[in-house]
């Protein structure tokens, strides 16, 4: 089933639709996920560090920012948030709780944690906060389809196109509450979705944070 999962250049969504979201076996190699000790970057932004486990705790920080944001959704609704919306985002939310955990367990409890500001979003406005959250779903697919061609352990793979089997269904389902009908993010002219390198990936989440990040340690290719 696992055939063609992920490309080079990137991964299609319609491909990841078809995994199962369970996420079994993500004990494997933690003991190789050992916390690196960084030196803090000169701009004060604290380092991600380096390798998969690098590319794991990006993960982490960008399950944090998912997690932040609907909870922030759900306590601030937008005027007629309907009874099925407010299910969905309820659902995305257990979902982000349960990989932001995996991911901490993963590293052992030293993941960098963080502080998430969503000054940006207009949550009273149902467009606005639907345009940030199809962002932010989209970035994590599409950080996930990259780390997946970047991590070097086999099984970090696995526990890549499983989150992003996940996250492309979230991301599948706020593009259609924007557009009805759109289920799928930007795609390349193959009809698959491209990655995003950890550096393109940390300019974005920055946004969304009060301490910001550096990827300056992470793979880039």
């Amino acid at each position: 089933m696992q055939e063609e999962v992920l490309q080079s250049k990137g991964v299609s969504r319609r491909k990841f639709l078809g995994y199962a979201g369970g996420l079994a076996g993500a004990g494997l190699l933690i003991a190789s996920c050992k916390k690196e000790e960084n030196p803090a970057p000169a701009d004060g932004t604290t380092d991600l560090g380096t390798n998969d486990n690098g590319l794991l705790n990006l993960l982490f920080v960008m399950q944090q920012i998912e997690v932040g944001f609907y909870e922030q959704l759900l306590n601030n609704k937008f005027a007629g948030m309907t009874d099925q919306q407010e299910a969905y985002f309820k659902e995305m939310l257990d979902h982000e709780i349960a990989h932001r955990e995996l991911l901490r367990n993963y590293l052992q409890g030293k993941g960098t944690v963080v502080q998430t500001d969503f000054s940006s979003v207009t949550f009273s406005s149902l467009d606005n906060t639907l345009k940030n959250a199809e962002v932010i779903e989209n970035l994590a697919v599409a950080t996930l389809n990259e780390a997946g061609r970047l991590f070097v352990a086999g099984e970090h793979v696995t526990l890549a196109a499983k989150l992003a089997s996940v996250e492309a269904r979230q991301a599948a389902t706020i593009s259609n509450m924007l557009r009805k009908g759109n289920f799928f993010g930007p795609v390349d002219v193959s009809g698959s979705e491209q990655g995003s390198l950890p550096s393109n990936s940390v300019t974005t989440i920055n946004k969304f944070l009060v301490t910001k990040v550096s990827g300056n340690n992470l793979p880039n290719k």
